[in-house]
């Protein structure tokens, strides 16, 4: 299922069964829960697994526990920085969120990966491994010329690898800015902050590889 809002734009791998969850006013028309009721309820039920409450994870997250509470009654939607920021104080990788429950697939097709845009900002996701379970985590990555990836950079448990598949970008970490071209790579700890800047005039697109599972 996909959510489409002024701020992000997700698909979410939804079972049969009925879920709820959320992101900002604005999605499509769709039958049974929408996009962002899937993205709020699995906020939600996270946290109550975790016996954490809405304050709990608005004084970790940066955020207003009003403002949790619409994201978790799909009243509102939260950027890709925000839902990053959930996603870490509910220790879980951002893909948590919209990968299917019950996965047991070996190959992944095009159509079916799960994925994070942000529309607005012309940069998204796609997860290339089936699930989190692994000890590594693929992701595809694709930015239009000027995007950046964060608006600061950002720290995250683990070790990635990256190739750059297409375009010329500027990787940032820990302060230390790497021009990367076509066919270049680069390794490095994911728990030094860092972020990835498109400084070409085309597309750039990435593939990263991230152990254990924490994007």
């Amino acid at each position: 299922m996909r959510m489409k809002t002024d701020q992000i734009d997700i698909d979410v791998a939804r079972e049969s069964s009925t879920e709820s969850g959320e992101e900002q006013a604005g999605a499509p028309a769709l039958s049974g829960p929408s996009g962002e009721e899937v993205l709020g309820t699995r906020i939600r039920q996270r946290r109550l697994d975790l016996r954490l409450t809405q304050s709990d994870i608005a004084s970790s997250a940066g955020l207003t526990k009003s403002f949790v509470s619409q994201i978790e009654r799909g009243v509102t939607a939260p950027s890709i920085s925000t839902l990053r920021g959930i996603a870490k104080a509910l220790d879980v990788s951002l893909f948590y969120f919209f990968q299917e429950s019950n996965s047991d697939h070996t190959v992944v097709r095009r159509h079916q990966r799960a994925s994070v845009r942000n529309p607005g900002a012309n940069v998204y996701y796609e997860l290339l491994t089936p699930d989190l379970r692994r000890n590594i985590q693929m992701i595809w990555l694709h930015m239009e010329p000027g995007q950046v990836t964060s608006d600061v950079p950002r720290a995250h448990d683990g070790e990635e690898c990256a190739v750059v598949l297409e375009g010329t970008v500027e990787v940032e970490i820990g302060g230390i800015v790497h021009t990367l071209y076509e066919g270049d790579s680069i390794s490095f700890d994911s728990g030094q902050p860092h972020r990835t800047r498109n400084v070409g005039s085309g597309p750039a697109t990435i593939i990263s590889a991230v152990t254990p599972p924490s994007f």
